[in-house]
């Protein structure tokens, strides 16, 4: 029989271990509820920092987006189809605007984009060459001392050929609106043949030139020179930009820059060269060269602009203005002889600052 004692011994034991387990139960439970608290916690500072992670990101997206609208905005707000065109290819090139699917650069090149026209819908300006012919037509032949020398005159913005080489008129209505020209700038067409003409005044281009001097001396006019052709592009002289606003384009009839064809060379486009029509520069570049009677025409010419615009202080190539992209025309022209016969000096003026 166990004793009152011994009961109460036990049962004391009893209790204490019971009271202890309740204890550490309790505090097993405290401590999963604060660390359930902490985890709710936790987690809630987590979803507030990725909710302002988020927000951040969506408004970085929302700036660059925003910002490269304004890029293609700034880069064809306003301009002719060309130049936005090739400002914004420019700008993906450069960096500048992020293009990773080349959505930008198809667009560009289908002349689509903000602010920018398509080819289907963009009406061709009305060009006035032909009008103020039919009125110069009317009144007494142009004077030489009036606006320009040997060989050529230069009346309201239209060539007359003085004698010799002949002068013929195809509008284009690739073009913008009046200039007060600057600067001539110089072209090879890489092209040459009769399809030249129509091709450069109809509607499936979207360049242009003023002048056009063929092979043979003569001269081909396709829009006033005081009026903007589309011909330079994204272009730069020192701190001068789109010189499409400043200066008169003229285009040489030639297929410019050759390739080797065998023991010959032939144009781009593989039509054959002949020998005696190449240059070839000093690190052995094939070239057409340019024949005499279409540089004696173009620097007549050169000089009867002069003569009629004042205003117009030198000749740049295409190369010179836009060298990442152009070449033209090319080291087989000698530049420097016809701006010495033009302006009295053989080198450029240096870049405005």
């Amino acid at each position: 029989m166990v004793s009152a004692v011994a009961t109460t011994t036990i049962g004391g034991f009893f209790g204490l271990k019971n009271g202890r387990e309740a204890a550490l139960s309790q505090l097993e439970l405290k401590e999963r509820e604060v660390e359930g608290q902490l985890e709710i916690k936790r987690m809630e500072v987590e979803g507030q920092i990725r909710a302002q992670e988020l927000a951040a990101e969506a408004e970085r997206n929302r700036l660059e987006i925003e910002q490269k609208f304004g890029i293609i905005v700034q880069a064809t707000k306003g301009l002719p189809p060309d130049v936005a065109s090739e400002n914004l290819k420019f700008f993906v090139d450069a960096g500048i605007l992020e293009d990773p699917e080349g959505n930008i650069r198809r667009l560009a090149e289908e002349w689509r984009a903000p602010d920018l026209p398509s080819p289907e819908t963009q009406d061709r300006a009305a060009n006035p060459l032909l009008e103020r012919l039919e009125a110069m037509a009317a009144e007494e032949p142009a004077d030489p001392a009036a606006g320009g020398q040997d060989g050529f005159a230069v009346e309201s913005g239209v060539v007359r050929a003085l004698g010799g080489t002949a002068v013929s008129y195809a509008e284009t209505g690739a073009h913008g609106g009046q200039i007060q020209p600057r600067y001539i700038v110089l072209h090879y067409t890489a092209g040459v043949g009769a399809s030249l003409v129509p091709y450069l005044a109809g509607n499936q281009v979207r360049a242009s030139a003023h002048l056009l001097v063929r092979r043979d001396g003569s001269v081909v006019q396709l829009l006033p020179l005081d009026f903007q052709a589309w011909h330079a592009g994204v272009s730069s002289w020192g701190s001068l930009r789109s010189f499409n606003a400043i200066s008169i384009g003229i285009s040489f009839e030639n297929w410019g820059q050759l390739v080797r064809a065998g023991e010959g060379w032939a144009s781009q486009f593989g039509t054959p060269v002949p020998t005696d029509q190449v240059f070839v520069d000093a690190a052995g570049g094939g070239w057409q060269a340019y024949p005499p009677e279409q540089v004696s025409a173009a620097t007549a010419l050169m000089k009867a602009i002069r003569a009629a615009y004042p205003g117009v202080i030198d000749i740049l190539g295409h190369a010179d203005i836009a060298p990442q992209r152009k070449s033209d025309p090319g080291p087989a022209l000698p530049a420097a002889d016809i701006r010495e016969a033009v302006f009295g000096r053989r080198d450029a003026l240096p870049p405005p600052p």
